[in-house]
């Protein structure tokens, strides 16, 4: 009896909250929590104090909650945030003098940027025990380049012509759907990271800072690899693929003419 009267007395007070047309899961428990955790992994509206404010709480939520959506749009989250970044104001004409300078070289050069994703993306898409490898030779092979062109090393004649070159590489790769083997990739990456790097070293700006200009650059370089790695988990269709690594080629074409002209 003790019991049904606690039962209608809950009910009672229940009639009278503002979440009392909400269903009885939704309903707030005795800590006075909106609703539970379950709740939001089912996508279910969770109701707050003023009434239902569905689509938002239980959205927020989802998104982190959810392993499988996230690894499928971080990649799309890190694109758009590269986008939204005004690049004139990075521009390579040594915006600062340490990390960020050596940051935005990669990151914010297109053609560093097409080769370091395009051959991360390259290395990921076939099944292999080793996708990191390629990457990991070509950012040891640009730190190298990039000791050889502050130490005075004079390749210059030959840098943006191989940097073009590995973007053109790359993207011909990505559109036949060549595949090779992860030490294949990581030799050819490694050739060409030398020129990318030596590029960097050459256009340090003077003065600068240059552990932290090495360490921007290569914390650009990896981050800009795991984009292609997340990208290989993305794009699922070959078309796709082609498609970019077409646009990669076409991109290295046009700006061969330009730096012959």
């Amino acid at each position: 009896m003790a019991k049904t009267n606690t039962v209608a007395k809950i009910g009672a007070i229940s009639a009278l909250s503002p979440c009392s047309k909400a269903p009885k899961i939704f309903r707030p428990n005795k800590a006075g929590a909106p609703a539970s955790y379950e709740n939001v992994r089912r996508r279910i509206p969770v109701p707050v104090s003023a009434g239902y404010f569905p689509g938002f709480d239980q959205s927020i939520l989802y998104l982190f909650e959810n392993q499988k959506f996230m690894r499928k749009r971080i990649p799309v989250f890190m694109i758009l945030a590269a986008g939204i970044v005004p690049v004139e104001a990075f521009a390579h004409g040594g915006h600062g003098t340490g990390f960020l300078a050596g940051f935005t070289h990669p990151v914010f050069g297109p053609d560093h940027f097409l080769a370091i994703v395009g051959l991360a993306l390259l290395s990921a898409l076939w099944p292999n025990k080793t996708p990191w490898l390629p990457s990991l030779a070509f950012v040891g092979a640009m730190i190298a380049g990039a000791i050889a062109g502050i130490s005075g090393v004079n390749t210059f004649e030959l840098t943006e012509p191989f940097v073009l070159l590995s973007v053109f590489t790359f993207g011909l790769f990505l559109a036949l759907a060549f595949r090779m083997s992860p030490v294949s990739y990581a030799v050819i990456g490694a050739f060409f990271g030398f020129f990318h790097g030596h590029a960097h070293g050459v256009e340090m700006p003077d003065g600068a800072n240059i552990p932290l200009f090495f360490a921007g650059f290569t914390t650009g370089a990896l981050l800009l690899s795991a984009l292609g790695g997340g990208l290989s988990k993305m794009l699922k269709k070959p078309l796709v693929v082609r498609i970019l690594g077409v646009l990669m080629v076409l991109f290295a074409l046009w700006s061969s003419g330009r730096l012959f002209e």
